[in-house]
């Protein structure tokens, strides 16, 4: 973790964890691990922050949000009951 805002890759997931009340499960690869997060003037709304976090790590991830949960992976699959979040193109 680095500041308020900015932050490593694996403290951004791990804060966001620990402060959501569902399960968000991700599996981050130590060649993605140092990928910086800025998370400054992003809603503190947690499909907003996932956006941030899947930008962040780019072409070939993608998080997916269901009903109960959230997944964070290096994927790119359709989930019948899951909606998509992919990497914002700037």
């Amino acid at each position: 973790m680095f500041g308020l805002f900015d932050f490593d890759l694996p403290g951004a997931v791990t804060e966001l964890k620990s402060r959501l009340p569902f399960t968000f499960r991700f599996d981050i690869p130590k060649s993605d691990a140092a990928t910086p997060v800025s998370l400054r003037n992003v809603p503190r709304q947690a499909r907003a922050i996932v956006q941030q976090l899947v930008s962040a790590l780019g072409r070939g991830w993608q998080a997916t949000i269901f009903p109960s949960h959230i997944i964070l992976y290096k994927e790119q699959r359709h989930y019948p009951y899951g909606q998509v979040i992919l990497p914002e193109t700037r």
